[in-house]
């Protein structure tokens, strides 16, 4: 397996997990009334936005050749790291290290 196709494999994961905690939330969600359902609703919305920017990092790696990743993977590795942090920190009032 190539850089490229572990990187890939380890993107699909992370979409996943990220994909597993809206689930989550969004069950979390049904409990709750008003302001607190309207942030969540809100926070959810900006999730699902991330993991579709993810999904478009993924694809561009996947489409990406092994020849040329190289001279691309320094920009496609600052893309993919500025939608994790953005997940991370729009995830973290929602999200426990222990969950």
């Amino acid at each position: 397996m190539t850089e490229r196709q572990d990187r890939s494999a380890i993107c699909r994961t992370k979409l996943d997990e990220w994909r597993g905690i809206v689930v989550e939330l969004r069950a979390r969600g049904t409990e709750l009334d008003g302001e607190d359902r309207q942030e969540l609703d809100e926070a959810v919305s900006r999730l699902e936005r991330h993991i579709d920017d993810g999904e478009a990092r993924l694809s561009e790696l996947d489409n990406t050749d092994d020849g040329a990743w190289e001279s691309a993977k320094e920009h496609w590795e600052a893309a993919w790291n500025m939608v994790e942090e953005a997940f991370e920190k729009d995830s973290a009032a929602y999200t426990s290290s222990d969950d």
